[in-house]
């Protein structure tokens, strides 16, 4: 039987997909390792449908998916390597998934194995991406301090009231002040409340252009229906006015999103 598995793992050596993949302190080698590994994801978006059809989408970030795969835990320590996955699977810790020139931060999400022998496991395994180690060395990640600017630059790019705006750049001020970054420190007291205020605003904001949409719109269906073609002129100014509404709400929604990011993150600054 050992010649049999000796050959059966050096057919896996020749035609294992990626040769060699470590998870944390397991090592897969030979048939142990799956043929492909599924990589990629989604793009996380908010997309408003506007009426007509007009579509504003924000891109929120990347949305890996999981990577799954099975293989045969095979040899003398076979079985303790399957307790060993089932033990990492239950502690719900962090470890590293490599292979090739791929590294990522992962949890394991599942792990099943069916006991056939003590030399021969058949097992799959799914794991959560909580990290692209490969992205993080390709790319710099900004600090808190830039993360933050960045967001509050772009809740500005929107075109929503004057007020807000105000708020918003009051917001960022705040966050610059020295020491705005200690986890409760006057500063970060003060950059936190002027956050929320910007943040109140905007839902404010929304909440009155969704109030005035659904208005407008009834004036118009209203005037169309009622009073006919002679007050063709009042419905077209009615649904010029609700078009308007709509857009303000949606500018409203994609600043406040990037404005609650920003205190979400401030949240997490250090003492």
């Amino acid at each position: 039987m050992s010649g049999i598995l000796s050959a059966i793992q050096a057919v896996g050596q020749m035609f294992g997909g990626y040769g060699l993949v470590t998870l944390g302190p397991v090592q897969f080698q030979g048939l142990e390792v799956p043929e492909k590994l599924p990589l990629g994801g989604k793009q996380a978006m908010a997309v408003f449908t506007m009426p007509g059809g007009q579509r504003i989408i924000q891109a929120m970030g990347r949305d890996d998916d999981p990577i799954a795969w099975t293989g045969y835990l095979s040899g003398a320590s076979a079985e303790s390597r399957m307790q060993l996955l089932d033990s990492i699977r239950q502690s719900g810790q962090e470890i590293q998934l490599a292979f090739g020139q791929s590294s990522f931060q992962v949890v394991v999400s599942s792990f099943t194995a069916s006991y056939e022998r003590q030399n021969w496991i058949p097992y799959s395994i799914m794991v959560t991406v909580l990290q692209d180690n490969a992205a993080q060395f390709a790319q710099a990640q900004p600090s808190l301090l830039d993360s933050i600017n960045g967001d509050l630059n772009n809740s500005l790019g929107f075109d929503v009231a004057a007020s807000a705006e105000t708020l918003i750049g009051n917001a960022q001020t705040a966050v610059n002040v020295a020491g705005a970054l200690g986890l409760n420190s006057g500063a970060w007291t003060g950059a936190i409340s002027s956050l929320n205020a910007a943040q109140t605003s905007l839902i404010s904001l929304q909440n009155t252009s969704s109030g005035s949409l659904a208005s407008v719109a009834s004036a118009a269906e209203t005037t169309g229906n009622i009073l006919g073609v002679s007050q063709i002129s009042t419905a077209a100014s009615a649904l010029n006015a609700a078009l308007g509404n709509a857009q303000t709400m949606a500018n409203a929604t994609q600043a406040l999103g990037y404005v609650s990011r920003s205190m979400v993150n401030l949240s997490k600054a250090s003492a």
